[in-house]
């Protein structure tokens, strides 16, 4: 209501005319334990499914790394064997053919090819990274040594066995006495056959030097692959090298 009073212009407003409704905004109590069960779900679920991805993939990772174990492990056995074979051939020689051997420069001689080479090896990159992985490094670093120790071998004897079938080829045999072949070859005219008789007599003296080493060193280093990976995997039943001494008398 608005009017004049003593020239003054006034405002009245009836306060009994003003209503005001009071906002309310309420949730059902149903609907508030959907959501919240719902969230709590979603976060659950979440948990859940990481925790699972999480321990196929640490198994699966488990089981290569087991896996890679055991391809390192027969890896060192064969290369174990083959430096066993090698020096086991050349003690045998010795013996079968000592009558050949009136001295050092005879060697080659006594000391016959055997059928096939030995091949290099290259152990498991994946599995020396395993042994990094768990501190194994000793066991690393020896295994590193093994590697270098079998390939210099088996290098040195496929050589040896190539210069001595050269050899053989360039000597007509004017007689035999049981396994032993001989020939009357006059180095001086053949100086070819002299060459590789120096060859391949200075490649079996240097493996008759380093094989015995190479072999207590293999031997040493493939005993204590398995019992390493017993540690890593904390299983005992994984398998090892079983060592038993088999260096020949000299």
């Amino acid at each position: 209501m608005a009017g004049f009073a003593g020239g003054t212009f006034c405002t009245g407003l009836a306060l009994s005319s003003l209503h005001l409704s009071p906002i309310s905004i309420s949730t059902p109590v149903s609907d508030a334990v959907t959501m919240g069960a719902s969230l709590a779900g979603a976060i659950v679920g979440g948990i859940l499914s990481f925790a699972g991805t999480y321990f196929f993939q640490s198994y699966a990772n488990r089981l290569r790394q087991k896996e890679l174990a055991y391809t390192l492990l027969t890896q060192v056995a064969a290369m174990r064997s083959e430096i066993i074979n090698l020096v086991l051939h050349i003690r045998e020689c010795e013996r079968n053919n000592a009558d050949v051997l009136l001295s050092s420069a005879d060697y080659w001689k006594a000391v016959t090819p055997r059928a096939g080479n030995i091949p290099l090896r290259t152990l498991s990159e994946g599995a020396l990274g395993v042994l990094i992985a768990h501190q194994e490094f000793e066991l690393h670093s020896e295994l590193a040594l093994l590697e270098v120790h079998h390939n210099s071998l088996a290098e040195g004897w496929n050589e040896y066995c190539k210069t001595r079938r050269e050899l053989g080829a360039l000597m007509p045999v004017d007689k035999n006495k049981g396994t032993s072949l001989f020939s009357n070859l006059d180095t001086t005219k053949h100086p070819e056959a002299f060459i590789r008789i120096l060859e391949a007599n200075s490649l079996i003296i240097s493996m008759l030097k380093l094989a015995p080493d190479r072999l207590l060193r293999a031997e040493k280093v493939a005993g204590k692959v398995g019992p390493a990976f017993k540690r890593i995997f904390k299983d005992d039943s994984f398998p090892g090298v079983v060592v038993t001494e088999v260096m020949p008398p000299v």
